[in-house]
């Protein structure tokens, strides 16, 4: 297969089980052209994933995507859906099995969203991991419809303040929002 296949790329992760890089020569996983590879399959690193970075690629699956292991990067990568009913997250960062479960974790510009998952990312018993520009956002998977102030005016939780509360930090009450 190519480098920007999917098949060949669910090999190469299969194949990276017990094949770790080391200080400074991270193996790599990367799709050919950012976002042309689908990995349909469940994904979990062990606790002895270390020194792998995945560049490029989308987990496309019901399944909760499982991170654990030390010196993981995952750079423009997407995660999409999760389980559907329980407690559940789409993508876990750590684990209860060791602790920490997870070591020096890095995701940058990458999304985690779609149908599934009560939580779209869970982090514990994890140190020193940096999402860094990291959108999480919630699709499809929401039965009920926030519904926001009377008057029809619908508002995300966290921004539907009302002026007698205590305002953000900096001063901002969110009034600005209440304006059409």
């Amino acid at each position: 297969g190519k480098f920007g296949d999917p098949e060949f790329v669910a090999e190469a992760l299969s194949r990276l089980r017990g094949s770790n890089g080391k200080p400074g020569a991270y193996n790599v996983i990367k799709a050919a052209v950012d976002g042309s590879v689908t990995l349909t399959r469940e994904f979990s690193l062990p606790l002895t994933s270390g020194y792998l970075q995945f560049e490029g690629l989308k987990w496309d699956s019901a399944y909760t995507k499982a991170v654990a292991g030390h010196h993981l990067r995952f750079l423009r990568c997407a995660f999409k859906g999760g389980p559907a009913i329980g407690n559940v997250a789409t993508l876990v960062i750590g684990t209860n099995d060791q602790t920490p479960g997870a070591q020096h974790i890095l995701f940058e510009d990458s999304w985690v969203y779609g149908p599934g998952g009560r939580y779209k990312i869970l982090v514990y018993n994890a140190e020193f991991v940096v999402l860094r520009r990291v959108v999480a956002r919630h699709i499809g998977n929401r039965q009920r419809q926030y519904r926001g102030r009377p008057g029809g005016q619908r508002q995300p939780p966290a921004l539907d303040r009302r002026p007698q509360q205590r305002p953000l930090s900096g001063g901002y009450d969110g009034r600005q929002y209440d304006r059409e």
